[in-house]
């Protein structure tokens, strides 16, 4: 495992500090950078206490972005590259899938599991924007909790072989089966793993090397989801879930709305879900002009400015920082007197 805190260069652990229990985790790609430093910038914005560590999963993100991510949050980070293990059971999967169906750094959150120095993980997505504290989402009792994913606010179910969306038809409760029984034909209560919370120590302690036996190219061979289809398949039944205020996914505002009473205002945390991500100018401008998206998946402008406003204060503060630090590193200049002296 490779620690290192870019900022300084060096191992975060040579510095003394004793690794906290608690962590907020993420994977970070430099396609997903603006999104992750927006994402890690509004959740220490929220939580100006918080003294747990950041960690980053990443494959071969350049040191110069590395060292970047900590010169602008202001904040050691903890990186780690993609296990090996992990990496060869992608590239397996990716062998018989077409290459457009999902990255590969779609399943580096399975690499959260593998670090269990710690008690309790928030793991987030880079496309989130924190509004309001999520403190006692470190507190809450349960193994995973998670909010619904978009079939399970609309009140359906999902295949567990292929994880397509299904009618429920009586199987809302097959989840709850024993493991040694007959494994359910259908998942239900499903989650969406943009934020998910963890209780590390009550999982076991194979978690990570079962969530890797699952990744298999026969079961993604036709899934169309990484990450949603291996966690919801593995904790079926032990999931606990939560309002859609820990995350609202903007892309289905209206779908959680009619669900759960809930509005943009009250979100805690807007997940941005859809393929479009506000850094990415192609993407938006193409999803703007879409003529075949239904009435449940138009653009949100009011959540669209919140994480606009969010990326300037976030350039600003950058700048204002290296300002001040320019400022203060520049030689004091000479007295008129000292001048004469010369």
């Amino acid at each position: 495992m490779s620690t290192a805190g870019a900022s300084a260069g060096t191992p975060a652990r040579s510095r003394g500090r004793a690794l906290s229990k608690r962590c907020l985790f993420t994977v970070v790609t430099p396609r997903f950078l603006p999104g992750a430093l927006v994402m890690l910038a509004s959740f220490l914005r929220v939580h100006p206490t918080f003294e747990g560590d950041i960690v980053v999963v990443h494959w071969r993100l350049p040191r110069r972005l590395r060292a970047l991510m900590c010169a602008v949050l202001q904040r050691d980070i903890r990186f780690e590259t993609a296990s090996a293990e992990l990496r060869r059971r992608v590239a397996a999967i990716d062998a018989v899938r077409p290459p457009t169906r999902f990255p590969a750094a779609g399943f580096y959150f399975v690499d959260a599991l593998r670090l269990r120095e710690y008690d309790r993980m928030l793991y987030c997505d880079s496309d989130l924007l924190f509004r309001r504290p999520v403190d006692d989402l470190f507190e809450a009792e349960g193994e995973l909790l998670a909010a619904r994913d978009r079939p399970a606010l609309a009140g359906m179910c999902r295949e567990a072989a292929t994880f397509f969306r299904v009618d429920c038809a009586g199987d809302a409760e097959a989840h709850r089966q024993d493991a040694e029984r007959t494994p359910p034909a259908h998942l239900a209560n499903t989650f969406n793993c943009g934020l998910l919370a963890l209780d590390l120590k009550r999982m076991e302690a194979t978690c990570y090397e079962a969530l890797l036996a699952f990744m298999t190219p026969e079961r993604f061979r036709r899934v169309r989801s990484a990450d949603g289809f291996l966690m919801n398949s593995y904790f079926a039944g032990r999931q606990t879930l939560v309002s859609s205020s820990y995350n609202f996914l903007v892309g289905d505002a209206s779908v959680i709305r009619a669900r759960e009473g809930l509005l943009l205002d009250d979100a805690k945390v807007l997940h941005f879900n859809e393929q479009a991500k506000p850094w990415l100018t192609e993407e938006m401008l193409q999803w703007a002009v879409r003529k075949d998206r239904g009435k449940s998946h138009k653009p949100h402008p009011g959540a669209f400015k919140l994480w606009y406003k969010a990326y300037a204060d976030l350039l600003a503060s950058a700048h204002l920082q290296d300002a001040a630090r320019i400022w203060m590193e520049r030689p004091k200049a000479l007295s008129p007197e000292v001048s004469r002296n010369d």
